[in-house]
């Protein structure tokens, strides 16, 4: 079990779930082949951190907490994706954690839809590629849940998502935690974290709409570069989006969910359509719209 949920944890997880049924349903009646990917599944269940089950005891909000619990337990994103009215045709979950993915076996076992399900221990940057690259994208279509802890998401990765042409994606960003943290008020970023960055965003062009530099004088007049912090967790979320809606055909909600503990932005919660169909992106961003209210 995962420990480290919140409030924000049940919106992104409520909007996923809205998501799906309504595109399984929008889709059953259609001959295409239906598929779920979840790239960090985790455990199929969430608990709400001691600190957060507390907090809203305090605040009065204990009937929403069963009094013998020291945590809540909400269901993960795994769960969920197989409560939808009408099912995929194909649930891929793929964790890292050897614990982790023998703990979400150990769950759904039993579940009347689990011989659709496909487990893998492995990289979600490593199995996104390769399962993108071996499906037929033509009779099949597919959303593909995207959930790190931090920035292991590649841009290629991304990408390759994007050029199928048949795909939605929900992708949790870690706009705060993982991009923006990492620019000094200075503008000055350590070397192992521009690595990370360039990973995530495909190269070195944040560098240009993160941090200004300006030109000034020192004290004996002579000229000296300085660098001027520009990012913000709202700042780089716009980048974001406007990045990946130079790849995703189908096009990328300008809504999304600023979400994080205690009412922080850590994360941004995006939605993205790689089907250039206009009837297909329509849809798709009507009810990307819809779920992010």
């Amino acid at each position: 079990m995962q420990s480290f949920g919140g409030d924000h944890t049940k919106r992104k997880l409520e909007a996923l779930e809205r998501y799906l049924d309504a595109f399984t349903t929008a889709l059953s009646k259609q001959p295409l082949k239906l598929h779920y990917f979840d790239a960090f599944a985790g455990t199929g269940t969430v608990e709400i951190s001691k600190s957060v089950v507390d907090a809203k005891r305090k605040a009065g909000q204990s009937s929403l907490i069963p009094e013998d619990d020291a945590n809540a337990v909400i269901q993960g994103s795994a769960t969920r994706a197989l409560q939808t009215r009408h099912p995929f045709d194909r649930y891929n979950f793929v964790e890292l954690d050897p614990r982790k993915i023998g703990a979400l076996k150990d769950l759904l076992c039993g579940h009347e839809r689990y011989d659709r399900c496909q487990f893998s221990q492995q990289d979600a940057n490593a199995a996104l590629l390769k399962w993108v690259g071996e499906t037929e994208w033509s009779a099949n279509r597919g959303i593909v849940f995207l959930d790190p802890m931090g920035g292991q998401v590649h841009w290629d990765t991304v990408d390759a998502i994007a050029r199928t042409e048949a795909i939605d994606l929900w992708y949790l960003f870690p706009a705060f935690l993982c991009v923006d943290r990492q620019i000094s008020r200075k503008g000055i970023v350590h070397p192992t974290a521009v690595q990370s960055l360039n990973r995530i965003f495909g190269g070195e062009h944040w560098r240009d709409q993160l941090i200004q530099r300006e030109e000034r004088r020192d004290l004996f007049d002579n000229p000296i570069q300085v660098n001027k912090k520009l990012s913000t967790p709202v700042k780089v979320t716009e980048i974001m989006i406007s990045q990946m809606k130079s790849i995703f055909k189908g096009g990328v909600s300008d809504r999304w969910l600023p979400l994080g503990r205690g009412g922080s932005h850590w994360y941004s919660l995006l939605f993205a359509c790689s089907n250039p169909s206009p009837k297909a992106s329509k849809l798709a961003l009507k009810l990307a719209r819809e779920v992010l209210k």
